[in-house]
């Protein structure tokens, strides 16, 4: 279980010490049988004095159950003698917090099938694994165990199998686009049934729906049900066999029911602007603790009601789901009447009148309606029969709507509210007045506005729905009061409406009284307040003049107040280096979208949200870098404006959403930056200044929700442009260059924060010689006076000496060097090593490596990497990789979109295996996380690997893995096969249940050419490859060698025993000679590499052992390896140790 609130005392106690006995299943070797049986079986359990296994826990199947760390595990078998569908349980069975997993494929492998922490419905968080699919006779393993080191003890394991399956792929889709609500039911048949019947929420025959006669096994079954109940309900699915009943199915539908005609106008806070967005609450594992969600009503001042009001309903939205097995959860509607007005709260000013609760089944984000006198009123008799929806005009008193949902964590109940589009809806200004929460598990003892909460998008939808309960008098005063704030300052514009003869007016800030008005003023503008806090504004009016008298009422405004270069007209001016900037939930306005035509973001939307404006005045004339890389912390955007007398978009000459995206121009889109600090997706541009004029700078977030603190840096004198730097791939030279720079005064070139040289200003390129094999970071420095500005360039260097294979480790070329979780190129790398390999790794680009050309390379790798850190190829390096092809050379390319999204076109694709009609086709999904190998009858068989877990380069983002198809005309044959396919484990990345059926779909291709080099076209990083490494890259590079991988062997040890001396000798002898037995390894037998086995091996073996003569060539006696020379001998089969 997952506990909200912990409250804990640590002692120390001197205790006796026992000893206890293990029990016999205490670890999977021992896993004790549990006979088969079909309906009920108990099985009891002791998990005392067991320990605890070291098997890890992974819980992706059961993902947001609140699994735990499965201690004190005891083990069970289980084999079902047919295929069926079984439910296993310790749901109310038990006294401790249990776990449950199921496995298949054996202790060796533990695959995890079905897992549980804590059931919905479940008392004692005992665990429950609802019905899933089993396979007669394969054995599943059940491990019991408990949440946490303190959970233990007994109970009864219960297991229900039933052998007639029920329907499958259940959908219930509801429609009333006619006017009459209808909901299509459709279902697969996999077994034969007899009959099936439908049933709305319990299998009753007073709810019975239809029955519909079952099609045979194979067949799809459908009923339209018209027309359907309002509300949300179940429609239960029972097929029926011979007189037996299958396990129910079950789906759900929801149609919102109106509110009944009213002839008040309903109070509308915010508009329902679809598609509704979802919000924040205070839960657990997606299980809400008691949360309570408020609007107040000022039915006087904000709705000009002057009538006494029942109200009949309450229209809100969100998504509900009961636990499981549950059709319905409680929540609540409560009225109560603010006695301090204005904002909600405290808690203590607030009366209940009214209380109801409602149960309210699987709502998907949608509308939902509370008609009052539909559930049960004052359910915990609190009000002892005085709860009235009947409301007063509430003169200086506000109409609290309070939502509330008890706790969900023991029963398993999920509900999160619905919001109005924020694409739509603008907090300032599309409401009356302010959301809130207050959810005591979470430390939110009173109502807080959602607003100062930071998450301003959050916006209730609580209609009012009233009928007129005849007249009442609001006293008059001030009404409609409206609080802005002034643009380009940090006051505030009060405005209202007066009802009735006032003497007088009082405003109070805070506590404090600012002004006092004449009874005729209908308007006041607030001195300066203090940015980024909360106010309390409050008019109140009086009967005589000089806020004399007696109080007539008073209004009030919560006020957030934004910086006031908040607006254009407030623009704060800026220098020459770094300003901090705070973007908070107070920073809520925003400018007009930018011209796509003037200048676009390329990405999105060309809004800047939030946003936040300087003035700069140019001291030079050149070029100026605006950057947020220094440090913001989260998404930023950028543009420059010319003058700051205005943000009208035509006066827009330099914008950027990501550094590494390049800054627009009205011109175009420069090149991405290279500033390494460039992270979490912050914003940097340049732009041609001049001397003497002013210039906007706009700085905002990628969209509403956007908030951080953030480094906006001003830089005149930029760091060398179009830094670039490449190394020689012959001598190990890197030359670096940039573009000049006439503001310089001196210049510094680093490697690796060591100085290696100082160009003249005028210079553009610096050559650092013969560098050692590694990775750099170089710094290309210019000063201008007033300190270095460096502009860094990353260089790898790889010296070819001979390699066979070369790895081009392209991730994050294109993205500062971001690789994500993986590094696949070292991880392939280090599998070419381990297999015997020469290999050799840079991380550059194959138009950057002559070498690959070289006659000694065989295998080029090509690592590109997955979504988002991929590196795109031009149609330069994949023709350079397709020449390199056709001229012999062996090709891996792996890379997350080049095949599926926005493929680039080059030589390479007659040679990469796929079929050329299908890019841009199958850009896929997050679903890849398993894959099962497969042979591709080409000479490369991967069929033994089944159900290998993937682990993705960034788990909780969408890795976008392409889905490739075979080409059956590609440019060298018709010879390409699938070798790996994904295994629909029913999970995405991050351990997510995947939205539906994922697929057995293609994710590598082998191409077995007809000539040159063969290839290997993959969707994922071999870094993510879960199995052996080396032994997959073996499987490769045999694949690529035209058959088996090469043997291994060490020459000279003719009789196998792992040793060179004498006796090899007397057995080379012997089986020349004597009729001794032949050499099984006839490599091992040609001890002087002339491709013969004949009396001069072993003459050079006794020269070599006992006369100093030669030792045996290559790969030598006493190292294994493969024969480097062709030769005519037979295969070698070698036996002995490597």
């Amino acid at each position: 279980m997952m506990r909200l609130l912990i409250l804990g005392l640590a002692f120390t106690f001197a205790l006796p010490t026992y000893v206890y006995s293990q029990p016999a299943n205490d670890e999977c070797a021992g896993a004790e049988v549990i006979p088969f049986s079909t309906g009920v079986t108990l099985q009891a359990i002791d998990t005392t004095t067991a320990t605890t296994s070291a098997n890890p826990v992974v819980g992706a199947p059961c993902a947001g159950s609140a699994i735990g760390t499965c201690e004190f595990d005891v083990w069970y078998s289980w084999t079902p003698a047919v295929d069926g569908l079984v439910q296993i349980s310790t749901c109310n069975l038990i006294d401790f917090d249990s776990d449950v997993l199921v496995y298949s494929s054996g202790c060796g492998t533990l695959d995890e099938v079905a897992c549980n922490g804590d059931g919905g419905g479940c008392a004692g968080f005992s665990s429950l694994i609802a019905g899933f699919t089993v396979l007669g006779g394969t054995e599943y393993l059940i491990r019991i165990g408990g949440w946490d080191a303190g959970s233990s003890g007994v109970g009864d394991l219960e297991i229900t199998f039933s052998d007639l399956l029920p329907v499958s792929n259940l959908i219930c889709t509801p429609d009333n686009s006619s006017g009459i609500n209808e909901v299509t039911v459709a279902w697969d048949e996999d077994v034969f049934y007899n009959n099936v019947n439908l049933y709305l929420d319990v299998v009753d025959p007073a709810n019975l729906i239809a029955t519909v006669p079952g099609g045979g096994a194979g067949a799809t079954g459908s009923f339209l049900y018209s027309p359907a109940a309002d509300g949300g309900h179940s429609i239960i699915v029972e097929a029926e066999s011979g007189g037996t009943f299958a396990p129910t199915a079950t789906c759900t539908y929801f149609f919102s029911a109106p509110c009944p005609t009213t002839n008040g106008a309903t109070m509308v806070p915010v508009a329902t602007n679809l598609p509704l967005g979802g919000a924040v609450s205070c839960n657990a594992g997606g299980l809400h603790a008691d949360n309570s969600y408020y609007r107040a009503f000022d039915l006087c001042n904000n709705y000009s009601i002057t009538n006494n009001i029942d109200v009949r309903c309450v229209t809100t939205a969100f998504a509900s789901t009961p636990a499981a097995g549950t059709p319905t959860q409680p929540v609540r509607v409560r009225l109560s009447v603010d006695t301090n007005g204005g904002a909600v709260g405290p808690l203590t000013a607030l009366t209940l009148v009214y209380e109801e609760e409602f149960q309210v089944p699987v709502v998907p984000n949608d509308i939902y309606s509370f008609v009052m006198g539909t559930g049960l009123v004052d359910p915990d008799g609190t009000l002892a029969g005085t709860a009235s929806t009947v409301i007063g005009c509430l003169d200086g008193e506000t109409l609290v709507v309070e939502i509330f949902t008890p706790d969900g964590q023991a029963a398993g109940h999920s509900l999160f509210m619905g919001i109005p589009d924020p694409a739509q809806t603008n907090p300032a200004t599309d409401q009356i007045g302010a959301s809130y929460i207050s959810a005591a598990a979470c430390g939110l003892t009173e109502p807080l506005d959602m607003v100062n909460l930071g998450f301003p998008t959050n916006m209730w939808v609580m209609d009012v729905a009233w009928d007129d309960a005849g007249p009442c008098v609001c006293g008059g005063g001030v009404s409609n009061l409206i609080c802005q704030q002034t643009p380009g300052t940090t006051q505030w514009d009060m405005a209202w409406t007066p009802v009735g003869p006032i003497g007088s007016y009082e405003v109070e800030i805070d506590g404090n009284i600012e002004a006092v008005l004449d009874g005729t003023a209908t308007s006041y503008q607030t001195p300066a307040v203090t940015a980024y806090e909360v106010q309390q504004m409050f008019i109140t009016a009086y009967d005589g003049p000089g806020a004399t008298g007696s109080i007539i009422n008073y209004a009030g405004c919560d006020t957030n107040t934004a910086p006031a270069n908040s607006w254009f007209e407030g623009a704060e001016a800026i220098a020459i280096g770094n300003t901090d900037f705070s973007i908070t939930n107070a920073v809520l306005t925003t400018g007009p979208d930018l011209d796509a035509a003037v200048c676009a973001m390329n990405i999105g939307n060309d809004g800047i949200f939030n946003d936040l404006y300087y003035c700069f005045t140019a001291g030079s004339t050149g070029e100026v870098l605006v950057s947020t890389c220094g440090g913001a912390t989260f998404d930023t955007r950028l543009a420059v404006y010319t003058g700051c007398t205005s943000d009208d978009p035509a006066g827009v000459i330099s914008c950027n959403d990501d550094a590494a995206t390049g800054g627009t121009t009205p011109g175009g889109t420069a090149p991405g930056s290279t500033n390494l600090a460039c992270t979490n997706f912050a914003a940097e541009l340049t732009f041609e200044a001049t001397q003497g004029e002013t210039y906007m700078i706009r700085v905002g977030t990628f969209n509403q929700a956007g908030l951080g603190d953030g480094t906006l840096t001003m830089n005149d004198c930029i760091p060398p442009g179009n830094a670039t730097g490449s190394a020689d791939c012959a001598t190990g030279d890197v030359t670096l260059s940039w573009d000049s720079n006439p503001n310089f005064v001196s210049m510094e070139i680093t490697r690796d924060g060591v100085s290696i040289g100082n160009p003249d200003p005028a210079d553009t390129s610096f050559v650092d010689p013969s560098v050692a094999n590694g990775n750099y970071l170089y710094e290309i420095s210019g000063d201008c006076g007033s300190g270095l500005n460096p502009a860094p360039v990353n260089v790898s260097v790889l010296t070819f000496s001979g390699q066979t294979d070369i790895i081009l480790a392209m991730e994050g070329l294109q993205t500062n060097g971001a690789l994500g979780d993986t590094d696949s190129g070292q991880a392939l790398l280090d599998a070419l090593i381990a297999a015997g390999r020469d290999a050799g790794m840079v991380r550059a680009s194959v138009l950057d490596y002559p070498c690959i050309n070289e006659s000694s390379v065989e295998n080029i790798w090509v690592m590109t990497g997955t979504v988002p850190f991929d590196y795109r190829i031009t149609a330069g390096e994949g023709d350079a990789l397709g020449q390199a092809s056709i001229d012999g050379k062996n090709i891996y390319f792996e890379g997350g979109d080049h095949f599926g999204f926005v493929h680039q076109a080059s030589l390479f694709d007659s040679r990469d295996g796929v079929d050329d009609s299908t890019y841009d086709t199958g850009d896929g999904d997050d679903t890849f996380t398993s894959m099962n190998g497969l042979d591709s009858g080409q000479g490369l068989d991967l069929s033994g690997y089944q159900a290998v877990a993937y682990i993705q380069d960034l788990p909780l983002d969408n890795e976008w893995t392409d889905q490739l198809t075979p080409a059956t005309s590609d440019g060298s044959g018709p010879n390409a096969a699938a070798i790996w396919e994904n295994q629909d484990d029913g999970l995405s990345g991050g351990g997510v249940p995947s939205a539906g059926a994922e697929g057995n779909y293609v994710t590598t291709v082998f191409y077995n050419t007809d000539d040159g080099g063969r290839t290997i076209s993959s969707g994922w990083e071999f870094g993510g490859f879960s199995g052996d490494q080396t032994i997959l890259a073996q499987d490769y590079l045999g694949a690529f060698a035209s058959g088996p991988p090469q043997v291994l062997f060490k020459r000279g040890d003719k009789n196998m025993d792992g040793g060179f001396n004498i006796a090899d000798e007397i057995y080379l002898l012997a089986a020349l000679f004597s009729g001794g037995s032949p050499c099984a390894c006839p490599d091992s037998c040609d001890e002087n590499d002339d491709g013969s086995v004949n009396i001069a091996d072993a003459i050079y073996g006794l020269a070599a052992l006992f006369s100093g003569g030669a030792a045996p060539p290559a790969p030598g006696p006493n190292t294994c390896g493969p024969d480097p020379t062709d030769d005519a001998l037979a295969d070698c089969v070698y036996t002995g140790a490597c």
